[in-house]
């Protein structure tokens, strides 16, 4: 179930239109056996001077979709959140974890985001109200991690759940 806006506007003397599309694919979850999630993209597009529009990128791109439509700010979190939380978790959390511990087997390229930023988002952190009495920074195995993360998932689908029907793209 997805929804659009667009907008158009004006760039150094250039005409654009942004096209947000937002919603859960409960359609492609059905058909490929797999659990439905959310997501937050956009079209930009360029007018050009015969009065077509020309496609000038888009995709995941949050920043132009905050910057044009500021409403969808609390929800750019929720981007590949699925019914069943998000994406690979808690294998994509334990990945960042690992990295900002220093004990991943992975080696850091230059281009990789802060570790412990990317461990937050992928966890969706400061969502559960308990996130902010867990003392992630004192707090060195795993095991520990991982366990905190099983049970503040209901409280977090909880909230996406909320999030999602105050959009109406849940479906019952």
């Amino acid at each position: 179930m997805f929804k659009q806006k667009s907008r158009e506007y004006t760039d150094h003397g250039r005409k654009f239109r942004i096209t947000v599309t937002f919603g859960i694919d409960y359609d492609f979850a059905r058909q490929n056996n797999q659990a439905p999630y959310f997501s937050l993209t956009c079209r930009i597009e360029e007018k050009t001077t015969n009065g077509r529009w020309r496609d000038e990128g888009g995709g995941a791109d949050h920043k132009a979709i905050i910057k044009h439509f500021p409403e969808f700010e609390p929800l750019v979190k929720w981007h590949m959140t699925g019914t069943e939380g998000p994406l690979h978790y808690p294998a994509n959390p334990k990945h960042w974890w690992e990295s900002w511990k220093g004990v991943s087997r992975w080696e850091r390229r230059p281009y990789d985001p802060d570790p412990l930023e990317a461990f937050k988002n992928a966890t969706i952190w400061n969502v559960v109200p308990t996130d902010e009495h867990f003392e992630l920074l004192a707090i060195n195995d795993w095991e520990t991690v991982e366990m905190y993360l099983m049970d503040r998932l209901p409280a977090l689908l909880a909230s996406f759940e909320a999030d999602m029907r105050e959009l109406s793209v849940w479906e019952d």
